[in-house]
């Protein structure tokens, strides 16, 4: 199903303990939901992240669709947009209630927060468009005792687009961008809202750091 690009979801925030979930759309991941929400409102979440992530108090549709695995075995199921097939028992899953939508600051790159049964914070991604006309969304939950102030971020390559690479991440209030610098000594930097950013680039990136705090994270390797 994904012969043409290579979906290269790299966990870098507490790697060894993150939960990816896999391609979740028009295929079953091996988990199971009890919820079919198609595009329909965010009920209210109350998990403990929220005072650290506002975005996790928003409210509106999530253009997500729910669906479980029985509904994914269905012949000819395809899903109508983005399809996430969600696990509301397992504590290192997204949390189906707290799943939000965040804001576009890429043009080609589509992100949901959530939180996990264990409190740690959950970034789900989608290409803004079908591969192989399949709606792919890809996701995993940070976990460890400095998770919630660590965030999750994502680096994926597209072969379709050799030298292309699209990143995403979830930052804690307080983050207002997050500068990446890249092997070639350029930098790029994205602005957050509402806890989420993505951007676009070509080159191999080495770093990011977020901004005010300097925090950073080594990317080579990944």
């Amino acid at each position: 199903m994904m012969t043409g690009r290579r979906r290269a979801m790299r966990w870098l925030r507490r790697p060894q303990r993150l939960v990816a979930l896999g391609l979740c759309a028009a295929a079953t991941c091996g988990i199971t939901a009890s919820a079919l929400l198609t595009g329909g409102g965010a009920a209210a979440a109350t998990a403990s992240l929220n005072a650290t992530y506002s975005a996790l108090n928003s409210t509106g549709t999530t253009g997500l669709q729910l669906v479980t695995a029985k509904q994914l075995e269905t012949p000819g199921f395809k899903g109508s947009g983005p399809t996430w097939q969600a696990e509301a028992s397992n504590p290192s899953s997204p949390l189906p209630g707290t799943i939000r939508r965040l804001p576009s600051t890429a043009p080609n790159i589509t992100s949901w927060i959530a939180e996990s049964g264990e409190g740690d914070p959950c970034l789900l991604t989608s290409p803004n468009h079908k591969i192989h006309g399949v709606w792919v969304v890809t996701g995993g939950c940070a976990t460890g005792p400095e998770a919630d102030q660590q965030g999750a971020m994502t680096v994926d390559y597209d072969q379709e687009a050799p030298g292309t690479v699209e990143l995403a991440g979830v930052v804690p209030d307080g983050v207002t961008a997050v500068e990446v610098t890249f092997a070639d000594g350029s930098t790029k930097t994205a602005t957050v809202s509402q806890n989420g950013w993505a951007l676009e680039a070509t080159g191999q990136p080495v770093r990011a750091v977020d901004l005010p705090s300097g925090a950073a994270v080594s990317l080579e390797g990944r």
